[in-house]
């Protein structure tokens, strides 16, 4: 028959007062039970699948294996009974149980066993339990049960379980380290106080306590502000690499189509050459083969009229010979003037093409910059010249525009074209920048006395003395030797190893740096950093004085 839902539902209340029976006996067997007789004779701790022998004993099954293991003999570690074979252990499931239901009644009635890592009871002797509570009177860690007999003891105080009680007592007197000495900055004892520390600022632990941890919040909350402010200076750091990388990923793949077309046009363009050439040599074929059929045709008439000529002459009838003679003699002028000659002035395509391929090799090759300063020419230099009107009376611009000197005499056009410096030898460019990068670079004399520089277009043109940083002019100029003076805002002067000869000068307005370069030697003489620039800027170009007839030329950057 089939099983019904009646006989399922008794079937599993069997079950239950089965089980329920058992638990029942098998709680009311541990009552009888004391702990020693659950403790394994080998490890002397609580079983662990504790298996018996034939004699009866109980052991863990892992501790009589490494027992029997160890020795020679196969017997009971308690009865010394001896067995021929060693037995095949079957775990005892019921007394397991019992063992596993002892346990959990101890752990709950007296607290959570102590792992690793734990606080133990210092009273408890055979299993330790884990510290609930630690008494910093009596030094020693309680658990739950031995804790009772404190509850009553108001001055003794209890805290979280401790692991380093040894440290909390002082060393020299047995005490407990309740005071912070803060002249020494350690803790101290009431012994120590009284014997060493008397004259110091003592105060009690829990008060340094709470200021410490003020300070420690604090010293949280700095750091905690540090990390953000590093974290977005590396945010921006890590988006500007990859801003650069993938610009330079836009570079490479740039050139690459660049280079790639210019290969394809020279490609198509060879391709056009060389058909052009074969085209021009089948036209000259075919003319050749034309001219040289039309030649051989009239080298055989001409054969065959010589060898009739050769006739002729052996005749000796003088009639004959006369009227022949003056019908071959006109034939022969006539062939003669027909043979046209081949025309030999045709064009050398190949000098025609390494002419261009060497004008676009110069143009093509490109040096990738070795250095700042080379980045710096290839990509911000400009073009400038001097303003002829805008300089002071006694300076002379070159008609080219680009060469400064003194001029010998003192007629100029006075402010018809506009404001000139007034008291000092400087002159403007022509050119002005309100943004972005410029370079450009000056010759000087070694021996003369020169300023180089940008001014804001605002500066005085009236100045009685040279201006500086705080008039809107940001110079670098020679005072003698090899000693160069600049402002920011102050004087600085400069001891350079060698006088530069060429100098180069580069603006960002948006950076708000002005540098100034040995171009040759090919290093940063000094730079202006943290400019304020707010209005168009033009370079100035000056002398300090006119002994050593100086002048300044603007040079192309190479």
């Amino acid at each position: 028959k089939k099983p019904t839902a009646n006989s399922n539902t008794k079937g599993k209340k069997m079950e239950d007062n089965i089980l329920s029976n058992s638990t029942g006996k098998m709680a009311s067997t541990i009552n009888l039970i004391s702990e020693e007789q659950l403790l394994c004779s080998i490890c002397h701790d609580v079983f662990k699948e504790p298996v018996s022998t034939r004699c009866g004993h109980n052991y863990c099954k892992s501790c009589i294996t490494e027992y029997w293991d160890s020795s020679c003999q196969i017997q009971c570690p308690l009865c010394r009974t001896k067995f021929h074979t060693r037995p095949k252990f079957l775990v005892n499931t019921e007394f397991r149980a019992m063992v596993e239901h002892f346990s959990h009644i101890q752990v709950k009635s007296e607290g959570e066993i102590a792992q690793a890592g734990d606080v133990p009871c210092d009273v408890c002797t055979e299993t330790k339990i884990k510290a609930h509570k630690t008494c910093l009177v009596c030094l020693a860690s309680y658990c739950q049960t031995h804790l009772e007999p404190h509850q009553s003891l108001k001055k003794h105080k209890l805290v979280d379980p401790l692991s380093n009680l040894c440290d909390r007592v002082c060393k020299k007197h047995d005490k407990m380290l309740e005071l912070f000495c803060c002249t020494d900055q350690e803790c101290v004892c009431l012994m120590c106080w009284r014997d060493g520390h008397a004259n110091h600022h003592v105060i009690l632990c829990e008060k340094a306590f709470r200021e410490k941890k003020a300070l420690l919040t604090n010293a949280i909350s700095e750091m905690k502000t540090t990390e953000n402010k590093n974290a977005g200076s590396v945010n921006k750091l890590k988006t500007s690499f990859q801003q650069r990388k993938k610009a330079s990923e836009k570079d490479m793949a740039d050139i690459g189509m660049f280079l790639t077309g210019l290969v394809t046009e020279v490609q198509e363009g060879k391709g056009k050459v060389i058909e052009l050439i074969k085209q021009k040599q089948k036209r000259v074929d075919t003319i050749g083969n034309v001219y040289f059929a039309k030649m051989d045709q009239e080298a055989a008439e001409m054969r065959r009229k010589r060898c009739e000529l050769e006739q002729l002459l052996q005749t000796e009838d003088h009639l004959h010979f006369l009227l022949s003679y003056q019908r071959y003699n006109q034939t022969a002028a006539i062939q003669s003037n027909s043979i046209e000659p081949l025309d030999n002035n045709q064009p050398v395509y190949g000098e025609m093409v390494k002419k261009s391929t060497s004008q676009m090799k110069k143009t093509l090759i490109w040096i990738p910059p070795q250095d700042e300063l080379m980045m710096i020419q290839q990509c911000n230099a400009v073009d400038l010249t001097f303003n002829a009107f805008g300089g002071h009376i006694s300076l002379m611009v070159s008609r080219d525009g680009k060469q400064l000197s003194l001029r010998k005499d003192r007629f100029v056009l006075s402010t018809l074209f506009g404001e000139r410096f007034e008291n000092l030898p400087i002159a403007f460019s022509t050119n002005s920048f309100s943004s972005g990068r410029f370079y450009y670079e000056v010759r000087v004399n070694k021996n003369q006395n020169f300023i180089l520089g940008v001014a804001k277009e605002s500066i005085n043109m009236k100045p009685i003395s040279y201006p500086t940083t705080v008039d809107g002019v940001w110079t670098f100029r020679l005072l003698f030797g090899n000693v160069y003076e600049v402002f920011d805002p102050n004087e600085i002067r400069l001891f350079l190893k060698q006088a530069p000869e060429v100098i180069g000068v580069f603006v960002d307005y948006e950076k708000g740096e002005v540098s100034f370069y040995d171009v040759e030697a090919r290093y940063l003489m000094y730079s202006y950093k943290g400019c304020c620039f707010t209005e168009m800027l033009y370079p100035i170009f000056g002398f300090s004085d006119d002994l050593s007839n100086p002048s300044l030329t603007i040079t192309p950057v190479e």
